[in-house]
């Protein structure tokens, strides 16, 4: 934690309102590029989900295959961008950020892992020349649009309209209203109350948060009277008493002066403006109303024929914060139906995550209600993917069922995160015993494992049989793993222990708050065990791991 920030600065007096329209043109269009965004692999905007959601939604994707070109706008540190140049070494790709540090920290990234086929553009979205630019079959915008000045996103819109090709896929996630319409008040306090000044943006969030967790422990009617921002309070707040890294992400979500959540009809017409159409969600259950709403609500909005409109008021019934939208460029290819069909159902592959004959748990749905995943088909897929990747054709061979009733049986299983949704032509394997020695089969994974135990947080592993993230580790997982590639099955635990030795960083077990150095040998060896069974054995057929 800052020690530069103490707690007398509770005692201070906040900024007065002629103090803080003095720090007014310091305030416009801040947003933080003094610290680092610590940015993880992004699974919503691989080009495999991408093509996935739009398919979905009748639209012919573009193929997350050979020499296709994929551009990252705000690509932050490039760690999303990096590990799919990494997956996919002949396709091309260009990460765009404003904040100089981040394209340092990604070109130095893509240069240690021997990454060939992508580049990186420092600029702002405003200035940014794109006649060097080709178009692109995907671009993706993740943490970014929502914290955009008003000034700044004409810019984004002709850049996106300029580069995505006809039948290319645009991924943007932002904050959504009304889920948000109770948090956005206290972000503007906080902003108002700790402006910006010349001790950077470091300190600035810690004094926020700590302005914060002041204000909530002496009683505020509002986050009283608004529950969803006194939990995002109480979050970021609990989240930074356990993990001082935390603060900088403070730094670049609440206190930027652009921050700015809007509704889906809104995110549509500026969309509009870059010549795009919605495509679906990047979430894929949310592409059926059936699995994310109650059947009551699914009839009413199946009686909405507009799609935006149906979307909007499916974020009312869902009080929805936060989106990741597919959007896409009408023309190429992407008008064919029957193309998009067919690729759901003869390249993409599904996979059983668990191990042979292992029962397949119903899918719990809003309303309370369970969806059973056997019979009407589901049987004849699960024994066809149990095992081994195979299409939902190929599972079924006699064409007993219709390409729309197996398009929705391979929806649910994905939906029901039993399932890996694997790229083409990956034909699998069953799940393999682990081994005594392990060993990291891309150097990205180990780049991601050693900034996460830097870090002291978890990580993600990708594979390209699934097309970006095969497997998300918690922080104690990230630690084990890391002592099972260094000194071998038996000694892992001990291994680990060591690295935690001096942490302060709290973690939840069986519901309490502990310290991560606290944990026992014995809870260590039970958290070994449990990956051996499953995990590990997954990240080793998905080929990120293999045997030393």
């Amino acid at each position: 934690m800052d020690q530069q920030v103490t707690d007398n600065d509770l005692a201070q007096p906040v900024a007065s309102a002629t103090e803080a329209a003095d720090t007014e043109q310091f305030s416009a269009g801040y947003y933080a590029d003094d610290v680092p965004f610590r940015s993880g692999v992004v699974q919503q905007q691989s080009p495999l989900t991408m093509a996935v959601v739009a398919a979905l939604n009748g639209i012919n994707p573009p193929r997350p295959a050979g020499a296709f070109r994929y551009c990252d706008l705000g690509c932050g540190n490039g760690t999303t961008v990096n590990a799919y140049a990494a997956l996919y070494p002949e396709a091309e790709f260009v990460g765009i950020d404003f904040n100089a540090g981040h394209i340092a920290q990604a070109r130095a990234d893509a240069e240690a892992a021997g990454l060939a086929n992508v580049r990186f553009i420092q600029g702002s979205f405003a200035e940014l020349d794109t006649a060097d630019l080709p178009q692109f079959d995907f671009i993706g915008m993740n943490g970014i649009y929502s914290w955009l000045d008003r000034d700044i996103l004409p810019a984004v819109h002709r850049l996106v309209g300029r580069i995505l090709r006809p039948g290319g896929l645009f991924y943007v996630e932002y904050m959504t209203m009304p889920g948000m319409i109770a948090v956005v008040p206290m972000w503007q306090l906080i902003q108002a109350l700790v402006p910006v000044d010349a001790r950077g943006s470091h300190e600035r969030a810690t004094r926020g948060l700590r302005l914060l967790e002041e204000l909530s422990k002496s009683g505020m009617t509002y986050l009283d009277r608004h529950p969803t921002a006194k939990a995002s309070t109480s979050g970021y707040v609990s989240t930074w008493r356990h993990n001082a890294n935390k603060v900088d992400h403070f730094a670049h979500n609440a206190m930027a002066s652009g921050f700015r959540p809007r509704y889906v009809t809104e995110m549509c017409d500026e969309m509009a403006e870059a010549g795009l159409s919605f495509a679906g969600r990047t979430p894929l259950a949310f592409n059926d109303p059936d699995l994310t709403v109650t059947l009551q609500q699914a009839t009413l909005l199946r009686g909405v024929e507009d799609r935006p409109t149906r979307e909007l008021l499916s974020d009312f019934m869902r009080n929805e914060r936060n989106r990741r939208d597919l959007f896409y460029k009408p023309g190429g290819e992407g008008a064919d139906t029957d193309a998009a069909r067919a690729f759901l159902t003869q390249e993409v592959g599904y996979m059983a995550r668990m191990p042979s004959g292992t029962p397949l748990q119903t899918l719990s749905l809003p309303g309370p209600r369970k969806l059973s995943l056997t019979g009407a088909g589901y049987d004849q897929v699960t024994a066809a993917a149990d095992g081994q990747a195979v299409t939902l054709r190929a599972a079924d061979p006699e064409k007993v069922l219709t390409d729309d009733a197996l398009v929705t049986i391979g929806h649910r299983l994905q939906a029901s995160g039993q399932y890996f949704l694997c790229e083409p032509g990956y034909s699998g394997a069953p799940l393999p015993e682990a081994p005594e020695r392990l060993r990291l089969t891309n150097a990205f994974n180990r780049m991601l494992l050693n900034r996460a135990l830097a870090d002291m947080s978890g990580t993600v592993l990708v594979a390209r049989a699934v097309g970006g993230a095969a497997m998300v580790l918690d922080l104690v997982e990230t630690g084990l793993l890391d002592g099972w590639l260094q000194a071998g099955r038996e000694g892992a635990v001990a291994a680990a222990q060591a690295r935690f030795a001096d942490s302060q960083i709290k973690i939840k077990v069986n519901g309490h708050q502990r310290l991560l150095k606290d944990l026992t040998a014995e809870e260590l060896d039970n958290r070994l065990v449990a990956m051996g069974r499953i995990r590990i054995p997954n990240l080793i057929r998905l080929g990120a791991l293999a045997a030393a």
